[in-house]
């Protein structure tokens, strides 16, 4: 990518989000009270929440 400067975070949360949808999940994203959630991953066993930190 030469001498431009990515975001590690939004690469991340993009691996995660594409993962998540590969295996099935219906995703999401939102807030818990005042937290901001990055992914609701939905499937027929239930839902997970996942925060993604760096």
């Amino acid at each position: 990518m030469g001498t431009k400067h990515t975001d590690m975070g939004h690469i991340l949360e993009n691996s995660v989000y594409l993962e998540l949808l590969r295996r099935g999940y219906k995703v999401h994203v939102g807030k818990v009270g005042d937290a901001e959630v990055d992914f609701i991953a939905i499937n027929a066993e239930g839902q997970t929440y996942y925060l993604c930190l760096l």
